[in-house]
């Protein structure tokens, strides 16, 4: 009987061993299928998809207290100007933000691509600054705004690497930044408050541009009383301007109302404190955007 025992008992594990190897080639199989599929798409390593500049091209680099400025060699000046303007202005530019310490971040210069732009991005965490001046601009030096305006975006990144976020930049890394602002950082509350910046700290900005705020000025007089979900996200029926425009009227009308001149910076770092809040925005406005456009 003990011998029947132990057949009995062999053949039950090479059952096993076969039924394993046989998941194994499915799985095998899967994945071939899988990495089929996505061969024919790009893949990145990290979320840097702009720069047209050549790979031969040597590049400098210049440190302040919070900024060190990475240029392509021969624009010495530009590199110069940009980190005196970005240093010079971190107090002024924070000030609205309750003087939060801006991240220390590499702020990367383009002084080749024909476009002219500026943005603040995490994973990895940099400023990256197009430096040719717009064709159709404003008032204004095209470095002083994009300064002015950029930093005050890493004034904003910089609330969400506190609190639950460093916790969980453990995890995740510098991607933990990212999913505050994903859940409490709406893109018109972004760039609405950096245009409030670039206006109230130059002798220009967008804000004091008579056609930036132009067509609202014009609904307005026609009675155009549309609500707020449709001037944000646009309309296949009406024109909309865009978040911009869009985010520096919500919050102006914000900050007037609350005599909060840090009333941004409230929003951030309520967000960051109070993260299991969704409700924050009306809390610390007294009102909500849905609200201001009836």
């Amino acid at each position: 009987m003990m011998g029947v025992k132990i057949i009995r008992q062999k053949r039950c594990s090479t059952n096993l061993y076969a039924g394993i190897r046989k998941i194994r080639l499915q799985i095998l199989l899967l994945a071939v299928v899988l990495l089929a599929s996505v061969s024919a798409t790009p893949l990145y390593a990290q979320y840097v998809i702009n720069g047209s500049t050549p790979a031969a091209t040597r590049w400098m680099q210049l440190k302040g207290d919070t900024y060190k400025v990475v240029y392509p060699q021969g624009a010495d000046s530009l590199a110069k100007k940009y980190l005196w303007l970005l240093e010079q202005n971190k107090k002024a530019v924070m000030l609205g933000l309750g003087g939060i310490k801006p991240a220390k971040m590499p702020v990367i210069l383009y002084n080749g691509p024909a476009n002219s732009n500026g943005m603040v991005v995490w994973a990895p965490k940099r400023m990256e600054l197009y430096t040719l001046p717009m064709r159709y601009s404003y008032p204004i030096r095209w470095d002083e705004q994009l300064a002015v305006h950029e930093s005050r975006h890493a004034g904003q990144m910089t609330h969400f690497t506190k609190g639950i976020y460093k916790f969980a930049s453990v995890l995740l890394g510098e991607q933990a930044p990212s999913v505050g602002v994903g859940l409490y950082g709406p893109r018109w509350l972004l760039e609405g408050d950096a245009v409030i910046a670039e206006t109230e700290l130059t002798n220009s900005g967008r804000g004091r541009n008579a056609e930036f705020m132009e067509y609202y000025r014009a609904a307005f007089l026609e009675g155009d009383t549309r609500n707020w979900d449709k001037w944000r996200r646009g309309s296949y029926k009406k024109y909309s301007p865009g978040l911009y425009q869009a985010g520096y009227l919500v919050n102006g009308t914000a900050r007037y109302k609350t005599g909060n001149y840090e009333y941004a910076g409230d929003v951030l770092e309520n967000s960051v404190r109070r993260f299991y809040d969704f409700n924050l925005y009306t809390k610390v406005a007294g009102t909500s955007p849905k609200k201001m456009f009836g």
